[in-house]
């Protein structure tokens, strides 16, 4: 697979849930426009990219702090 494996996007959890949220919208629309781009220039197949933005934004941090997948 051509994306990295080990990468995780997180937030700070803070008293401005706002502010997380917008800040994990923001990162989840830019992970999306990243692997959309990949995809489209024929660097990842669409299932490859899938799979990385599920491990980027759940898979790996749910390993990682021993949480059900």
């Amino acid at each position: 697979m051509g994306a990295p494996s080990k990468l995780m996007i997180g937030v700070a959890g803070t008293a401005r849930r706002k502010i997380s949220w917008l800040a994990a919208k923001t990162a989840k629309i830019a992970l999306g426009e990243v692997l959309s781009d990949s995809v489209r220039l024929g660097l990842m197949t669409e299932r490859d990219a899938e799979r990385a933005g599920r491990m980027i934004l759940h898979d790996n941090a749910a390993r990682m702090y021993g949480l059900p997948s």
